[in-house]
């Protein structure tokens, strides 16, 4: 049980960091229109997700094949765990900044809408190049 908990903890504080490196992005990008920069920014909340050695679904799951003492069901089990934590954790951040900005969301929401309809345009083989090179 204490485990689980910690499990939880550690991927809700990633998924609350994770979405703050976005946010902080998205923001600087709005503000400044330099992707670079917006790029450098994001890195933030895998910083501090390395430094405090969070659990993000996307740094464990290339574990999973690992050969070590753990059985299939009980790393599907922290996988679960781990996605499930970072989704409230991501969800909690988007609440906070939502009621943070009540009134100065539109900008913000248009730029995210822009970004993913063009990402939704990419062909499949732009998506697998992607999301490879992301990984690494």
């Amino acid at each position: 049980m204490k485990k689980t908990l910690e499990i939880l903890v550690k991927s809700f504080l990633a998924g609350l960091s994770i979405s703050l490196g976005g946010w902080l992005s998205l923001r600087t990008s709005l503000l400044t229109g330099n992707s670079v920069l917006s790029a450098f920014i994001f890195c933030i909340g895998l910083i501090l997700i390395c430094n405090f050695s969070y659990y993000l679904y996307t740094g464990k799951i290339c574990y999973v094949l690992d050969k070590n003492e753990e059985k299939i069901p009980q790393k599907i089990c922290r996988m679960s765990l781990i996605l499930l934590g970072n989704f409230i954790g991501c969800l909690f951040m988007a609440l906070l900044i939502r009621v943070m900005l009540k009134d100065n969301n539109e900008d913000l929401f248009i730029s995210l809408k822009k970004m993913v309809e063009n990402k939704l345009n990419y062909q499949w083989w732009q998506v697998l190049g992607l999301s490879f090179f992301c990984g690494m």
